[in-house]
């Protein structure tokens, strides 16, 4: 896949689109959204991670919103355990 940077606001945010997806994702994916932001409140840092799934076709849209739920697993363990190694 390609991945191209779409907007960067240093030190808050930046956002990224995914395109030319390959792999399991390609019939049903047509593209993602992208936004990482960053929230520092006393010499702590909360990461939120947002995307937007865009369908391959009319018929793939159905099918999204259980691919998002299992997306959100991913992004939720990807998070935790970035977390700890960056705490511990």
């Amino acid at each position: 896949m390609r991945e191209q940077l779409t907007s960067y606001d240093a030190p808050t945010s930046f956002g990224y689109t995914l395109s030319e997806i390959k792999g399991p994702m390609a019939p049903l994916v047509g593209g993602i959204d992208g936004l990482w932001s960053f929230e520092t409140v006393n010499d702590q840092t909360k990461v939120t991670w947002r995307w937007t799934i865009r369908p391959r076709s009319a018929l793939t849209a159905p099918i999204l919103p259980m691919f998002g739920k299992l997306w959100k697993g991913y992004a939720s363990q990807s998070l935790a355990e970035l977390e700890h190694q960056l705490v511990h």
